[in-house]
């Protein structure tokens, strides 16, 4: 009897067991399910926020919108301006299906699929995309106060989109709109659900996978029903759960249909029937033996018991337990370090551009630091830069790949070591790699203004020491003046390479050679830049120290000529320096008289800014701004719009400038000088293809590769790849 009796129960144990885990692995699917479902849509909505955000306040979209009328030829040039650029901002995301700007002033609606048409034309057939006639639509926009739509079109579908305005001074009368027509069903996978959709907070369901939508009694049930609940709708049999979205103001619905569920769930109910009928024939058959053998197995199995000792846990029971929390630490591991590596990147490029003087005021610099919480708590900046004597030592073949990884390996190891020998003495130092160097950023406050020097040199010679005992890296240092401005970190970075000699003949042309002082080289830097008013201060300070100095009037003598040549090599070649200034300069080198040499030195100087200022308005104005644009073309902060602000006239006038002069637009002159830096920086194996699109001016490198696509019909890395095999031929 207890042979038959024991299966009996275990089968019935096992039977309700079966089903209790069923129910949780439902709910379970549902919960995974409908979070799947969520964070992929806020996610995209993230995105679209992003996007609506850079509409709302392109230059582009904000001048389209200042035209009243759309006849002008500066209005047409802004339409295509958008155009192109909606057309750019749906090409990178998936989950945009069109985007419909419309302007207040002029009537009109740009699309990028649908091309642009103006008010009362008949180019766009707004019944066949929205269902509603033209004057509808716009009276919607006009009085719209959700961020969300749900329209139908002409076939009698319901598509998303996302509402934003354009707003101007006054906050109630905006200038225009945007409407995003979403596509959630890109790039999302519905495997195995019945029904996935969102409830807007007008209370509208939009259905995503039929693109249908409901409101009403059946948006109404869906919205009172908890969720994890069994419901019937359109003659299916679904389980729903919801959740609440944490970027919009609306829940996410997710329903698995249950038919192939629950037949899932009877076959194993029947295969559990059928395995408790074998059980009753096995056991039956199993009890008649053990009659026949005089066998009482519960006796046996008593005895068993009582002669066994207490069980030990193995050591290896709870192991696998171990490995998945390992698995889950590194996997969070993992992400943190490969977001704390892009910030790395962020703040590399920043600091790199504000070294290298790609940012010209104060301002624009404090702007930029504070956008990517880049904090300085003092005011006082010395920079210390690191060089490897010698590279070849380190490379173990020619291959270009491992010697771009040794690159990488090597600075890293500096920067490293360097920063926290650095972070002894002084507790705010960023590393920074620069152009092939490794570059340190020191912070500190007048308490430490005395003692600063003294801990520089120790600190970097104890780097040097540690890296070539340690390592084998040879490295030097050389270290800066103080600054009090960021803005004169590229003059700091300049003086680090004048104190390279010949180290740094090939990384700065713009440096000479020939200058031995930090003055000096600021002089002749004021000089190229034609700042003469700086310049004619510090030729004062220059004649004054050398003065001081307890010189013999030739020596003087021969330092303020050393001057005068300065002058004459850093202006010769400029459109000031006049047969007069010519005449002056051959005046002071026949002059004896130390004092009026100085007094003529002056003189010069202020001859030099008289001329420019008299010879500025007679050069075209076409011709000033196509210089402006050759000196900055890598900064990325150059447009249209920086231009016009520079020459004090308006952005459609810059443009016919240039259309007139040189037949080509702004934004085209821009991009061609950018290209064909990116040509020949690509020529160079070293540099990777962050470096080159921040020499290149452009402000990531996956807008450098667009464009450089757009322009040559390959990529940087396909062009790369073929001057390597032209070389070879």
């Amino acid at each position: 009897m207890t042979v038959i009796c024991v299966p009996i129960l275990l089968s019935f144990f096992m039977f309700s067991y079966i089903g209790k885990v069923l129910s949780e692995q439902l709910q379970q699917m549902q919960e995974n399910s409908v979070n799947q479902l969520k964070y992929v849509c806020d996610g995209k909505m993230e995105t679209v926020h992003i996007i609506s955000r850079q509409l709302a306040e392109n230059p582009y979209v904000i001048g389209f919108m200042g035209h009243e009328t759309t006849e002008s030829g500066e209005s047409k040039l802004a339409i295509q301006a958008v155009f192109k650029f909606l057309q750019a901002q749906m090409a990178n995301e998936v989950c945009i299906k069109d985007i419909f700007v419309f302007s207040r002033k002029s009537r009109y609606l740009i699309s990028p699929r649908q091309a642009s048409n103006e008010r009362g034309t008949n180019g766009f057939d707004y019944e066949r995309h929205f269902n509603r006639s033209e004057k509808e639509l716009w009276d919607l926009l006009e009085h719209s106060g959700q961020s969300v739509l749900v329209l139908e079109d002409g076939i009698g579908q319901s598509h998303l989109y996302y509402y934003n305005v354009i707003t101007s001074k006054d906050i109630r009368n905006p200038d225009g709109w945007i409407l995003i027509q979403l596509d959630f069903e890109a790039g999302n996978s519905n495997s195995g659900r019945a029904l996935e959709g969102i409830m807007t907070d007008s209370g509208i369901f939009y259905d995503i996978g039929r693109r249908k939508s409901y409101d009403g009694e059946s948006a109404e049930e869906l919205m009172r029903m908890d969720s994890y609940t069994r419901m019937q709708k359109e003659g299916e049999d679904i389980f729903i759960a919801k959740v609440k979205s944490e970027t919009e103001n609306w829940e996410y619905y997710c329903g698995i249909d249950t038919a192939s569920l629950f037949q899932d769930i009877y076959h194993s109910r029947n295969a559990y029937i059928c395995f408790i009928l074998v059980s009753l024939v096995a056991s039956m058959l199993l009890a008649r033996y053990l009659v026949k053998k005089q066998y009482n197995p519960v006796l046996k199995l008593i005895q068993t018991i009582g002669r066994q000792h207490p069980i030990e846990v193995s050591e290896g029971e709870f192991e696998y337990l171990q490995k998945a929390f390992q698995e889950v630490a590194e996997d969070r591991y993992a992400l943190k370090n490969q977001m704390d590596q892009e910030r790395d990147v962020i703040v590399n490029n920043i600091l790199s551009r504000i070294i290298k003087g790609y940012y010209v005021s104060s301002e624009e610099i404090e702007n930029v630091l504070d956008q990517y919480c880049i904090h300085f708590p003092h005011h006082i900046f010395r920079m210390v830069l690191f060089s490897v004597e010698d590279y070849s030592t380190l490379f173990f073949d020619n291959d270009a790949k491992n010697r771009v990884d040794t690159y990488d390996l090597v600075h890293f190891l500096i920067k490293n070591i360097a920063t926290e020998c650095m972070k002894e003495a002084f507790p705010v130092v960023e590393p920074v790699e620069c152009d092939n160097f490794v570059v340190l950023l020191i912070n500190y406050s007048n308490q430490e203004e005395r003692k600063a020097e003294a801990l520089i040199e120790e600190k970097s010679n104890k780097t040097k020491e540690f890296l070539k005992e340690r390592m084998g890296i040879s490295v030097s240092w050389f270290c800066s003046f103080e600054c009090i401005r960021l803005t004169e970190l590229r003059s700091s970075y300049s003086e680090c390479l004048l104190a390279m000699g010949d180290w740094g003949k090939n990384i700065d042309r713009e440096i000479d050679s020939n200058i031995q002082s930090r003055k000096e080289w600021r002089f002749v830097n004021f000089l190229k830049s034609r700042d003469y008013n700086s310049a004619e201060k510090l030729v004062k300070e220059l004649i004054q120290d050398v003065s001081n100095l307890d010189n013999d009037d030739a020596g003087i003598r021969l330092y303020l000529f050393h001057i005068l040549f300065l002058i004459r090599d850093a202006v010769s070649d400029s459109s000031e320096f006049s047969s007069d200034c010519d005449k002056k300069i051959m005046s002071i080198m026949n002059c004896c008289d130390n004092n009026r040499i100085a007094d003529w030195l002056t003189q010069l100087l202020y001859m030099l800014k008289n001329n420019l200022a008299a010879n500025e308005p007679l050069r075209p104005k076409a011709e000033r701004i196509k210089d402006y644009i050759d000196t900055n073309y890598t900064s990325p902060g150059l447009s249209l719009s920086s231009i016009a602000e520079k020459f004090q006239i308006s952005e459609g006038y810059v443009t016919r400038l240039m259309k007139k002069q040189y037949n080509m637009k702004v934004s085209q002159y821009v991009n061609e000088m950018r290209i064909e830096r990116v040509k020949f920086l690509m020529k160079d194996a070293s540099l990777n293809i962050n470096d080159i699109a921040e020499q290149s001016g452009f402000y990531s490198y996956r807008t450098m590769i667009r464009s450089f696509k757009q322009a040559e019909g390959i990529t940087p890395t396909e062009y790369r790849k073929q001057n390597r095999c032209e070389k070879k031929e």
